[in-house]
């Protein structure tokens, strides 16, 4: 008597056996293109389905390394003009106003005459505020001495910011603190 063997379907699907999803870039085409299950997907296709998905995905990419660069450029920039405030060099903290601001202030406004920045402590960090990303708004604490009284005072200083596509920076678009 000849002997017969059964072979029972396997639980899970071979893709040696040509069976169940691939997961290779071939099946992606397919499934970009719209061809699934298809035996056959001209290779021209395949290549290009693959660098249409590329391209997407580079240009998703693109947005984000643009904002992360404009988020770094922003803490830089803060942090400059606070580190110039503080430790009295009003020529740099003048640098980073925008133009607007330069025409409506004398440069012996920003001069710190008769000033000590003691302190600048940031309570509320930059946070930009719109879907371009291109303005910004932080809260600062400033300490300060006057050299005729030698009294300390402090304000709080909200501060707007612009970024300026020109030069690929940020510029202070509201006037610097007042100090009393």
């Amino acid at each position: 008597m000849p002997i017969v063997r059964v072979q029972s379907p396997s639980p899970q699907p071979s893709p040696a056996r040509g069976e169940g999803a691939r997961g290779s870039l071939a099946s992606v085409a397919e499934a970009a293109l719209g061809h699934e299950g298809s035996e056959r997907i001209p290779p021209v296709n395949k290549w290009l389905a693959f660098l249409v998905a590329l391209s997407l995905l580079g240009a998703l990419g693109c947005g984000r390394v643009q904002q992360e660069k404009k988020t770094r450029t922003l803490e830089a920039s803060t942090s400059a003009y606070g580190n110039a405030l503080r430790w009295g060099y009003p020529e740099t903290a003048w640098n980073y106003l925008t133009p607007d601001v330069r025409v409506r202030l004398a440069p012996e406004q920003v001069a710190l005459k008769h000033i000590r920045v003691t302190a600048y402590e940031v309570v509320q960090p930059a946070l930009l505020l719109d879907e371009e990303q291109d303005q910004a708004e932080q809260e600062v604490r400033i300490d300060y001495v006057r050299h005729d009284t030698q009294v300390v005072r402090s304000l709080t200083d909200h501060q707007r910011w612009g970024y300026d596509e020109a030069s690929g920076g940020w510029r202070l678009q509201s006037d610097p603190p007042t100090f009393r």
